[in-house]
């Protein structure tokens, strides 16, 4: 049984506060979620948010064990708990904080605990009602999944309180982009997660005069989207700067037969194998479908391909130019993968063409289609502003790749060279886009894009 709430704060929580505030009088049960991520900004309130849902927690159910913490100790004290003793009422502390333990004693019971995210050991052992990792991008995944498990604590009166995992973080790639920014983007969350952007702009109040254009003007670009506006896309390094998922991104359409289409196509052994499926409207390029599969043998991959392929016509179909190099020996007669996929079928009829070997032109071909013209209408909003390649919604593994590819460091290896990385998406993406020269075009015939009907699937 959860217990009910003894004692109210006073603070008076702005629009996003006032979302986590309310987590802590809403059961679990009645579909609240336990491990939220307040993520956006600097300067958006987000470690101020979390100590005050701390506080609220330890306040409302007596006896109570919390931990606050940061990957290092020196920032949680000097930032994260500066906004703690601000919020805490002094009338509520029993013992003092204790420099040694690093512990703090409410006088209804409640334990506070500030930790080090560092050795996944010290928490193991760890009986929590609440706990509250700030700048938890600087943190491993596996030590915020133990942490999750530690949510069991029992109050003194016997019942449960209201358990609740709360983590900040500044936009970064990795895990937690994954699991809270791109699920909240496309509405998929788990119920037991949610996120909540805190930007600058929702903070003004608590701000100096004149903060936001102090911290943009001049500033490079990336930066202001990274920090200022929150674009969890946009990081130092990244290749494809320019991919903003608000006007990329489409919703699956239906398509008429009356449109060209192509398709781009990546092997694979260990590795995932690609294919990307596009329209060709008026200069324009559409991705519609996707095929991302490792692990499995190229019998596979083409009865996979033929069967999303349907009955539809292509232009043409473009490959990865190395398919044409000899891989073994079918009875004294060199075979490629090129042959391989034609006796399996995939490769047998159309025009199926190799793509453009070096990646760097066909890396720099998707940037330019992605540049956001502003005097161009966009094909499906209609509001002005809009590239020349749209991705629907459905190729996932696209849309995870595109914003992930990045430069190399000159330490790293020499300038101009991109990393090495989860790029088969990408790939066959753009032997679509590029192709080799040589290629017999058919006249296009298309249907004016007003008339798509806009579909899910």
């Amino acid at each position: 049984m959860v217990a009910e709430p003894t004692v109210r704060s006073t603070f008076k929580p702005n629009i996003n506060q006032a979302k986590l505030a309310v987590l802590v009088s809403t059961p679990v049960d009645h579909g609240g979620p336990l491990y939220p991520l307040v993520g956006g900004a600097i300067r958006g309130g987000k470690s101020y948010s979390g100590c005050q849902l701390m506080v609220d927690c330890g306040l409302q159910f007596p006896g109570n064990r919390i931990l606050i913490g940061r990957k290092d100790f020196d920032d949680l004290w000097v930032t994260t708990m500066v906004d703690f003793f601000r919020i805490l009422p002094p009338e509520a502390i029993g013992t003092p904080y204790n420099k040694t333990e690093h512990t703090l004693t409410l006088t209804n019971g409640t334990v506070y605990i500030f930790h080090e995210m560092k050795d996944i050991d010290s928490i193991k052992s760890f009986e929590l009602g609440a706990y509250f990792v700030d700048q938890a991008e600087e943190v491993e995944e596996e030590y915020i999944l133990m942490l999750q498990s530690r949510l069991s604590w029992r109050l003194p009166n016997g019942r449960y309180p209201r358990f609740i995992g709360l983590l900040s973080a500044n936009p970064a790639p990795g895990y937690l982009k994954k699991r809270y920014y791109d699920r909240w983007k496309t509405r998929t969350l788990n119920p037991l997660d949610a996120y909540i952007p805190f930007l600058p702009a929702d903070n003004l109040q608590n701000l100096p005069p004149n903060w936001m254009e102090l911290n943009t003007s001049g500033r490079p670009e990336t930066w202001v989207k990274r920090y200022i506006r929150g674009q969890w896309d946009a990081f130092e390094g990244q290749f494809f700067d320019n991919f903003d998922l608000d006007v990329h991104v489409i919703e699956p359409l239906r398509m008429d037969y009356f449109i060209r289409r192509v398709r781009g196509f990546d092997h694979g052994l260990r590795a995932p194998t690609a294919c990307l499926w596009g329209l060709e409207i008026e200069g324009d390029i559409i991705l519609y479908r996707e095929y991302y599969e490792g692990n499995q043998l190229p019998s596979y991959h083409s009865d996979q391909v033929i069967k999303l392929s349907k009955d539809e016509f292509y232009d043409y179909s473009s490959y990865d130019p190395a398919l044409n190099g000899v891989y073994r020996e079918n009875e004294g007669v060199h075979w490629t993968w090129v042959d391989e996929y034609r006796q399996l079928g995939l490769m047998k009829t159309g025009n199926w063409i190799p793509g453009t070997k070096d990646r760097m032109p066909r890396y720099a071909e998707m940037k330019r289609r992605l540049v956001i013209e502003p005097t161009k209408y966009h094909r499906f909003s209609g509001k002005l502003g809009a590239p020349s390649i749209y991705i629907m919604r459905n190729c996932e593994m696209l849309l995870e790749e595109l914003p992930a590819m990045s430069w190399k460091s000159a330490a790293e290896e020499e300038d101009e060279t991109l990393k090495k990385g989860f790029d088969h998406a990408i790939d066959a993406s753009t032997y679509l886009i590029l192709p080799a020269r040589a290629q017999k075009r058919l006249p296009n015939k298309v249907r004016p894009a007003q008339d798509f009907e806009m579909v899910s699937r």
